[in-house]
């Protein structure tokens, strides 16, 4: 009989530090299940960590709405298998100068790293207590360097 192998879930797993972190969690012997919201590009990221001999289950969402999370969370819970470790990874890769961006971008940027973080931080916590324990690790990018150079920039 094969052992059952630990679940984690990876939020933003099409690229960048989700991606990398289903990797690792994988080769650590963790099964997954990966979200993002492009479908072409996670069902191609979890062709790539199966390739490493992990098994990988998509869930494609839009993080952003609410109703796309809840169906996310509700989603992980139909494997019947506690979820050991969330990884919840909300890098967004646009950015630009703030006052040439889109505010309403910005705000949807907002809500992915602070409202849906909170959200399903607080939905896969209370299954982790519920199951006697369980790790979350959350990450975030918005646009890697450009805020730190836009920053030095002086505003006329």
């Amino acid at each position: 009989m094969t052992p059952i192998r630990p679940l984690a879930v990876v939020t933003g797993a099409s690229g960048g530090i989700g991606f990398e972190l289903a990797r690792r969690l994988g080769a650590r012997g963790f099964d997954l299940i990966i979200n993002a919201e492009d479908h072409d590009r996670l069902h191609e990221a979890a062709a790539r960590v199966r390739a490493e001999g992990t098994e990988v289950e998509t869930a494609v969402a839009d993080l952003r709405r609410f109703e796309e999370a809840e169906r996310f969370h509700a989603a992980t819970g139909l494997t019947s298998r506690p979820v050991t470790v969330a990884a919840l990874d909300t890098e967004v890769g646009h950015g630009g100068a703030f006052l040439e961006t889109d505010l309403v971008d910005e705000l949807e940027i907002v809500d992915l790293s602070v409202r849906t973080t909170v959200h399903l931080v607080g939905r896969f916590l209370r299954d982790m207590v519920h199951e006697g324990g369980g790790r979350i690790l959350l990450t975030s990018s918005l646009a890697p360097g450009t805020a730190k150079a836009r920053a030095r920039e002086p505003v006329s």
